[in-house]
């Protein structure tokens, strides 16, 4: 075998054992009930990120559950740079389908919102706000910060693969 073809098996090994990123654990804590909503707090590997929202009479059961990323969503839940929501962009996560009680779950998503009718078991992150400027709605601060807690940076050039969990602690 010549240099140049052990060096390329090489650089092709050391690649392939790269580690993965680091998984991606958000924690969602319920607290009190008020107005029809629990108020809970968001945690992302043991880091706070701010105040989160559940719709009291539908919200998911505790437990730990998988998610995934989603690029694309009909109701301008996408976040993208700068905190901009969209139908498209880089981050939205949901919840993986799964069953619960004897109900199938789905669609389950982190995204602005902070009442009741703004969610049908979904976690709500806080009211958008629409920049006066470019009339973009614009993601709450908690949404901002749970991103970039993901991404590193609010422009990131690249999506890490990174297992995504989200566990409910509370009732």
């Amino acid at each position: 075998m010549g240099k140049c073809s052990l060096s390329a098996w090489v650089i092709l090994f050391a690649a392939s054992a790269a580690p993965a990123a680091d998984p991606f654990k958000v924690v969602v804590t319920r607290g009190e009930t008020k107005d029809g909503l629990i108020v809970g707090k968001l945690s992302v590997n043991g880091e706070a990120v701010g105040t989160v929202y559940e719709r009291a009479d539908k919200h998911v059961p505790a437990g730990t559950y998988k998610a995934h990323l989603r690029y694309e969503s009909g109701k301008n839940h996408v976040q993208g740079p700068g905190g901009v929501l969209s139908k498209k962009g880089d981050f939205l996560i949901e919840l993986d389908t799964f069953t619960a009680g004897g109900k199938k779950w789905e669609f389950i998503q982190f995204h602005a919102g902070n009442k009741p009718d703004h969610s049908d078991g979904c976690i709500l992150c806080g009211p958008a706000t629409t920049d006066e400027k470019t009339k973009e709605k614009i993601a709450p601060e908690t949404l901002k910060k749970f991103r970039l807690k993901f991404y590193g940076a609010d422009k990131p050039n690249s999506t890490p693969e990174r297992e995504i969990t989200v566990e409910f602690k509370g009732p």
